[in-house]
């Protein structure tokens, strides 16, 4: 290591003059060229991911790319817009798809409450076969039940017994309410004339006036 000049003398004084020289040129260095930082670019990850997307789309065979579909051309509306025709077409297409399963299960549902049940107050239908009422949202799960137990609601609103259907009436059958026989049943003229009842055997206790619900008495 070269030894320090001593204060005072000319070397030493030329050492200053050559320090000073250089922290002099390094200042008008750092001033005519600032460093500057490294640009962060924040979309890079964006423009990737665009670019990935835009290359899939091209290699799908469809008739009609992303671009297209938000390019507003002729169309002179966006592919959200109603009144555009593209819209249209899109929801031409979307309108022909088939119901759901669910859909189709629930009419079904509402159809066999229809014919099996008749309206008895706010929100309840009377079961046709045990006049019992229930809740409309109980009303499928009952006549379920019915089925499972091979004693189902099979008497229909057109079918009638030979009373009835001698006399043109409406064959509305009941049950006798004390009973827990499900197959006491009559119909609504039979009950009114104290006759047997040739929609169930004879051997079945028939069920009385009272035990009729005024609603059924037409």
């Amino acid at each position: 290591m070269t030894p320090t000049p001593a204060y005072g003398s000319e070397a030493s004084q030329s050492y200053r003059i050559v320090l000073l020289t250089l922290a002099f040129t390094c200042k008008i260095i750092e001033m005519e060229s600032p460093v500057t930082p490294i640009p962060i670019n924040f979309d890079r990850g964006t423009k990737a991911a665009v670019d990935s997307v835009r290359r899939s789309s091209d290699s799908l065979n469809s008739s009609e790319s992303p671009s297209v579909l938000f390019n507003k051309g002729d169309d002179s509306g966006s592919v959200f817009d109603p009144t555009s025709p593209s819209f249209r077409s899109r929801s031409a297409d979307l309108s022909n798809l088939e119901p759901l399963p669910s859909m189709s299960g629930l009419q079904v549902a509402s159809a066999d409450i229809e014919a099996n049940t008749i309206p008895a107050g706010d929100g309840c239908r009377r079961c046709q076969r045990c006049l019992k009422v229930f809740p409309l949202r109980r009303v499928a799960d009952h006549l379920k039940s019915h089925r499972i137990n091979q004693n189902g609601c099979a008497v229909a609103r057109n079918r009638r017994c030979r009373k009835c259907k001698a006399l043109d009436k409406s064959c509305i059958v009941a049950k006798n309410p004390a009973r827990k026989d499900i197959n006491t049943l009559r119909c609504l003229a039979c009950v009114e004339d104290n006759v047997c009842c040739s929609m169930v055997s004879r051997r079945n206790i028939v069920a009385k006036h009272r035990g009729i619900h005024p609603a059924l008495r037409k």
